[in-house]
């Protein structure tokens, strides 16, 4: 408990066992979104199997700046400007800058379809029995805004 900014005495809060599920359930979407990117890559430029290492660094930099940044939904903005400018300097692909943008823009493309796709199936789905949850939710929440 705190109090005037100063903690009471108590014990702290210590893990017994790492997380380790959420752990390797980030590493799997991180693979798996940097293998869409580097099908992606094949299907617009050359992809060269030395390049693989720096362009999974300069995709997973891209992300973790457009995932942190406040206010951009989904990183909008964000993570294609940080993308373009790695692959421009760091990357040093010797892809074109419409390439770039071509990839950067398809990728954005690809993840939000994958994103809202499996939602969409979800919504599509009429038996109620597997909303249960949600629509126990929803009349919550519109008893608690009626109230």
């Amino acid at each position: 408990r705190v109090s005037k900014g100063k903690t009471q005495d108590h014990d702290p809060v210590q893990l017994t066992i790492y997380p380790w599920r959420p752990l390797l359930g980030e590493l799997l979407f991180m693979l798996m979104r940097s293998i869409s990117f580097l099908l992606i890559w094949q299907a617009i430029a050359p992809l060269d199997m030395i390049q693989v290492p720096k362009l999974i660094g300069v995709y997973s930099g891209a992300w973790l700046a457009g995932f942190i940044v406040p206010g951009a939904p989904g990183g909008l903005g964000v993570f294609e400007t940080v993308m373009f400018i790695l692959l421009e300097t760091v990357g040093q692909t010797g892809i074109t800058e419409g390439d770039i943008l071509v990839i950067v823009a398809i990728l954005r493309v690809v993840s939000t379809l994958a994103e809202v796709l499996p939602m969409g199936i979800f919504a599509c789905d009429r038996n109620p029995k597997s909303h249960k949850d949600l629509i126990n939710h929803r009349t919550l929440i519109n008893v608690r805004i009626r109230r």
